[in-house]
């Protein structure tokens, strides 16, 4: 993106803006886990796989959603297809990027 801009000066700008939004994307990817390790600090659910049916890190945030979201009806569905649907969009953005190359 950076190589297709008209002077250096545009190409600067992007990379400022771009180097932004990544900022921003990491800081709100920290706060999700600084907010489940607040909310488990005291128990680790991973490792008590017995009572929490977690095998893995990467189960928390659903396992989170569907502890916290579960008495609404719908709330759980809508909350687990925004996180895959993000994440198809970024995969389909990368995608459409490579293609382009």
């Amino acid at each position: 993106r950076i190589l297709s801009m008209s002077d250096v000066k545009r190409a600067k700008s992007v990379l400022r803006l771009s180097s932004l939004q990544q900022i921003l994307l990491f800081a709100i990817c920290l706060l999700c886990g600084i907010v489940l390790y607040g909310i488990y600090h005291d128990c680790y659910p991973v490792l008590k796989k017995k009572y929490s049916g977690l095998t893995k890190h990467d189960q928390m945030i659903p396992a989170y959603i569907v502890n916290k979201f579960s008495n609404i009806p719908g709330m759980t569905g809508l909350c687990i297809a925004g996180i895959f649907s993000a994440s198809l969009s970024t995969i389909s953005s990368a995608l459409n990027c490579a293609s382009t190359i």
